[in-house]
């Protein structure tokens, strides 16, 4: 356990040159007002006077004590390590902003403090950088703390005005961290309700469960007054506690008194003074304490750590790889960027670029929008009549009449007008094409945006120069191209334009075609039943009778009673009233009216041409011919440049380069630290994790009060975990008190009384059983909650695992060969299952599940416990298993129970007996026995024996069409009549049959054992629970395929389902306070806590702590 503080020194050293606040390392900060006795305690920690004194504030910048605990015998690895000179001396520090030397002097690391101090902060100022201390000595426990300025209210001499401001910004800085602890020191001759320390810690850790308090100068309070209360947590609660130390006065600290005898004052002066709680107070309690508080804040944060350092590693990865690599080839790298340039630039065009924009329209999509939706919005908005009145018509008409008055309306007239309107279509299609420049000069700082242009400003600027030099030229060209389309139109109106439909009617209407035609048709039809046409009908009919221009009712324009498909009323532009007073003639007003209806059928032919012909001449002209040209252009004017030219456009922006510098350092450090953290999951972190359980999980001897409220219940060690959570007693507990029955701490129970349990398996490599077992590992941790009941039945997981499967189980799970004995503490051990077990039953696997039993490594493992629970990998293990094994379960406890399934019908049991006869075996007619055994270890061996005999002797010869009884059955049977796949079972149940022929009955075929994980049944009717194959809510399979996706969820969505499917916490809640009720108090109590919810709240709590421990 020791072992993980170097590792944070480590970490520490890795960041230390760029800095730690974005990983936000585990740490002990210190924090006091100034003269609190922060330095005497540190220096009595140590045991050496090193601290810098004085008036004022002392401490200006944060120091870095890290101590490591170093015996004398290794003293020199420790040294070798270091790569320094053996110092003589047994204590030395080294400073890790000077290499090589070694402080065997403690005089001069003062000296080095405040000359560092002064060389970085000034001789007043405050400064955040710290100073890395580390002391080697065999007496010092191992322990890293930060020491921070004393806070204080008022600028003495020349010191800054918002001095006061400073340190707290300071302060806050460092225990706002999450994951630091925070060591508040306040003297005891001070109100300890008033403490500064206190109320700073309060400020950023409101529940106070990263607090440790310390109370100075104990012996300095008033005589008739004494710090019980404050150090009892009376006055005011501190989770972690609250510590309290005798310091050296300023005196002693002038006569030189060694801290040894202060030491020794201390101790004397707690015995005398506060002797009740004298062993829970003092220097070295305060050391020990913060050293194990430490062991656990950083066992508890090395799985968020590692996973925050992964995720820096491949952004800071990223962010180098976006800077690029040092320049080796300038001209190879200068044609790259063009050519990706160019590419870019085309693909944002073609809309084939790899960076889509979602916010806004850009490249091609743009330049379409401006085609298709504002050009043609802007022609549309154009009326062909617009600025084009009656009087104004008329007056055109009159003068392409001259002198002659004219018998038809003329066409000059016509062309003059309409050419006036179409002269108008001019303007928007050269805005169209200022459009699509625009456009195409924003693509340039679009594609412009690449880390490559970032790191070359003037590269950039000369690509920039160069497209727009492009495009300006390419521009005039493209405009004369849209006039010469709207000049063309200009040029020759072919009113035999094919769509131009109006000047044929017109003209047939004025000429009397249609009028002749129809007196001729009119004539040549045969009249019908010898009756004339009525003439009314014909004189209607009649072209002659009605005037050329008319208007129905609804104020449409007729010609000879047609309406025509193009006419609009002009009604709403005015007649020319308003300027001629004088009425028009029916003449005028016909011969007005026509030549509006030519100009508006013209003109939309017209605008209908320059709609489709503009945008394919910008196309072609500008867009098409800047893609096609622009590499060359690029090329041509900038990488056939000269080298002096080249090393000008690739000079990098220092501002980049030292972004690039910074990131690769810390990209290093990330790396170095991730080196770091992955050390732990070597060999040594098995030893540690049994020292962990020893030393660190509830029920274990001469506990103190801070470590009842700091042990979590359940560890998850895996670091691969993306999630380490860890409950504390207390808020598992229905109430806060720790003085529960239900969660005393006792050591009383003899280890003669104590019942020893072991759950085996085995498990294949199949990635499927490693998942399944998973849940089963969680169960078995969940049982430790139940005290005082787990403290009486001791329950340990032994896995038998075929390679490679003995590396995805959790790092709790120590090989046996570590030194497997029966303890007072639960442990899980694996053994490696031998390959000649699987070879020798290679055409049945599932037999491995039992020929485990017979090796020499099982029988050597299990031979000491009273009692053995043979279990498959997807089970689940119940609290109530503990009841049942201490015989406080309303089921009686037998000396051998067996798990009920059924797993056949009576042509199977029939069969059986029959084959039991057949071998001479005793069948007393107990049929669906399961392979779920609890059963002594002798007993297992046994069953173990007789069932893999068995079990070869069927798979032989009861298999298969040539077998009387099964002739109409496949080769390996079917399912549930006589199924290969369940031989193990048919083996083991005529194997127990025959060991026990002389005590077996139904009551062994337990219902409390194989409960199926989807049972609606209470929890406490359960001891082991089985994931059996079924079709239902959390069947076997069922909750892999669930895991598997949320697995892969991100975290945020993973804590909504968490919260979406089952309140975790709320459950596990009401399974402890219905233990609580029934153990406990012996109440008969209704139990609400089904099968369904433990198995589920368990297969919850697996996926949210050992997300990512293996790959479902």
């Amino acid at each position: 356990m020791d072992a993980l503080i170097p590792i944070l020194n480590k970490l520490q050293d890795a960041f230390n040159t760029v800095g730690s606040e974005s990983i936000q390392l585990p740490q002990i900060v210190v924090v006091g007002s100034q003269s609190a006795g922060k330095s005497s305690v540190l220096e009595c920690i140590v045991g050496r006077d090193f601290l810098p004194r004085g008036s004022g504030i002392v401490t200006r910048r944060p120091l870095t004590l890290q101590l490591i605990h170093t015996p004398v015998e290794d003293k020199e690895v420790q040294c070798q390590r270091l790569e320094i000179t053996v110092p003589n001396e047994n204590e030395f520090g080294i400073f890790t902003h000077i290499k090589n030397r070694v402080y065997t002097d403690f005089n001069e690391i003062r000296l080095e403090i405040e000359a560092e101090t002064d060389r970085i902060s000034g001789k007043k100022n405050i400064c955040k950088e710290p100073i890395t201390l580390q002391i080697y000595s065999p007496k010092v426990v191992t322990l890293t703390l930060i020491d921070l300025p004393g806070l204080t209210k008022i600028p003495v001499d020349d010191q800054p005005v918002d001095i006061e401001q400073q340190v707290r910004n300071l302060i806050i800085h460092y225990i706002s961290n999450p994951n630091a602890i925070i060591l508040a020191i306040t003297p005891a001759n001070v109100d300890f309700s008033t403490s500064e320390a206190v109320k700073f810690a309060k400020e950023v850790d409101p529940e106070g469960q990263r607090t440790l308090a310390v109370l100075t100068k104990l012996d300095l309070m008033d005589r008739g007054t004494d710090a019980y209360d404050v150090l009892c947590g009376r006055v005011i609660p501190v989770k972690l506690g609250i510590i309290g130390v005798v310091n050296r006065s300023q005196e002693d600290i002038n006569k030189k008194k060694p801290i040894d005898e202060a030491l020794r004052y201390e101790s004397a002066f707690l015995q005398k003074t506060y002797p009740s709680i004298a062993s829970r107070n003092g220097t070295p309690f305060l050391a020990k304490t913060l050293n194990r508080l430490l062991m656990y804040h950083i066992r508890d944060c090395l799985p968020s750590l590692k996973a925050r350092i992964n995720q820096m590693v491949s952004h800071f990865q990223t962010l180098v790889n976006s800077f690029g690599e040092p320049i080796e080839d300038k001209g190879r790298l200068l044609l790259q960027i063009i050519t990706k340039f160019a590419s870019n630039y085309c693909g944002t065009i073609e809309g084939t670029a790899k960076n889509i924009e979602v916010s806004e329209l850009c490249g091609g999509a743009r330049i379409c929008y401006i085609f298709h939706e504002t050009f043609a919005r802007a022609l549309e908005s154009i009326n062909p009549l617009d600025n084009l009145t009656t009087f104004d018509i008329l007056t055109a008409i009159r003068n392409a009449n001259g002198s002659r008055p004219a018998l038809f309306v003329p066409e000059i007239s016509f062309e003059l007008l309409v050419k006036r309107q179409i002269k108008r279509l001019e303007d928007p299609s050269l805005r169209c094409v200022e459009l699509v420049h625009e456009e195409l000069q924003r693509i340039i700082q679009h594609c412009g945006a690449q880390q490559e242009f970032i790191r070359f400003p003037r590269l950039h600027e000369k690509i920039v120069d160069v497209v727009t030099q492009l495009l300006r030229r390419r521009l005039p060209e493209t405009n004369r191209m849209v006039e010469n389309l709207v000049g063309i139109e200009l040029a020759y109106v072919n009113t035999k334009h094919p769509d131009f439909h109006e000047a044929v009617f017109i003209h047939r209407a004025l000429t009397g075609e249609d009028v002749i035609a129809s007196a001729n048709q009119t004539q040549n039809k045969p009249k019908r039943d010898g009756r004339n046409n009525d003439q009314s009908t014909s004189e209607r009919s009649s072209p002659i009778n009605r005037p050329l221009v008319q208007r129905n009712d609804g104020n449409e324009l007729q010609i000879n009673g047609v309406k025509s498909p193009t006419l609009v009323s002009m009604a709403s532009l005015g007649d020319g009233a308003g300027i001629n007073d004088r009425k028009l003639s029916p003449r005028e007003k016909r011969d007005c009216e026509v030549i509006e209806r030519l100009i508006r059928s013209y003109f939309l032919i017209v605008r209908k041409n320059i709609q489709d012909s503009v945008p394919k001449a910008v196309m072609h002209f500008l867009v098409n011919f800047v893609k096609d040209q622009l590499q060359s252009e690029l090329v041509a004017l900038l990488y056939k440049a000269t080298a002096n030219e080249h090393d000008e456009l690739l000079n990098e922006s220092s501002h980049i380069a030292q972004r690039r510098k910074d990131a690769q350092e810390m990209l290093e450090a990330l790396q170095k630290a991730n080196q770091i953290i992955c050390e732990v999951r070597e060999a040594h972190l098995c030893l540690l994790l049994i020292l962990i359980w020893q030393t660190s999980l509830f029920y274990c001897e001469n506990r103190c009060p801070i470590h009842e409220n700091v042990a979590p219940i359940i560890i998850e060690t895996s670091l691969s975990s993306t999630q380490l959570y860890s409950t504390t007693r207390s808020n598992l507990s229905s109430s806060p008190s720790t003085s529960s029955p239900a969660f005393m701490l006792t050591s009383k129970i003899s280890k003669s009384k104590i019942i020893h349990a072991a759950v085996v398996l085995s498990l294949s490599k199949q990635t499927s059983h490693i998942a399944e077992f998973h849940l089963l590992y969680e169960s078995w941790r969940f049982l430790q909650i139940f005290a005082p009941l787990s403290e009486q039945v001791i329950v340990d997981l032994i896995v038998f695992c075929e390679m490679p499967s003995c590396y995805q189980l959790p790092f709790t799970c120590i090989p046996i060969s570590y030194g497997h004995k029966l303890d007072s503490i639960p442990r899980c051990f694996y053994e490696k299952l031998e390959p000649r077990i699987v070879w020798n039953w290679k055409d049945y696997l599932y037999m491995t599940s039992i020929a485990f039993m017979l090796t020499p490594q099982y029988q050597r493992a299990t031979q000491n416990y009273r009692w053995i629970l043979r279990v498959d990998q997807d089970a689940v293990l119940s609290p109530a298993l503990l009841m049942g094994l201490a015989r406080k379960h309303p089921v009686k406890l037998l000396d051998m129970q067996f798990g009920g399934i059924g797993h056949g019908t009576e042509f199977t049991n029939n069969r059986l007996r029959k084959i039991a006869q057949k071998l001479g075996y005793t069948h007393v007619g107990i049929h669906n026995l399961c392979s779920t055994w609890l059963v002594n270890p002798q007993d297992s061996i046994r069953i173990a024996n007789l069932t893999t005999h068995i079990g070869r002797y069927l798979l032989q010869n009861e298999f298969g069409r040539h077998v009387t009884g099964i002739e109409d059955l496949p080769a390996i049977g079917e399912w549930p009549k006589w199924w290969r796949g369940v031989t193990s079972l048919y083996a083991g149940e005529i194997a127990i049959n025959h060991i026990y022929s002389s005590t077996l009955s139904h009551q062994h075929g337990s219902t409390t054992l194989d409960h199926s994980a989807d049972s609606q049944s209470s929890l406490w009717n359960a001891w082991h629970i089985h994931c059996l194959h079924n079709p239902t809510y959390f069947a076997k399979f069922q909750h892999r395929i669930d895991l598997f996706f949320f697995v892969h969820y991100f975290q945020a969505s993973r804590i909504r389902t968490i919260k979406k499917y089952y309140s975790v916490e709320l459950i596990i809640k009401r399974i402890i306070n219905e233990f609580e009720d029934m153990y406990i108090r012996n109440e008969n109590i209704q139990r609400t806590v089904t099968v369904r919810d433990y198995v589920t709240v368990l297969a919850w709590r697996k996926a949210y702590a050992a997300t990512g421990a293996i790959n479902l």
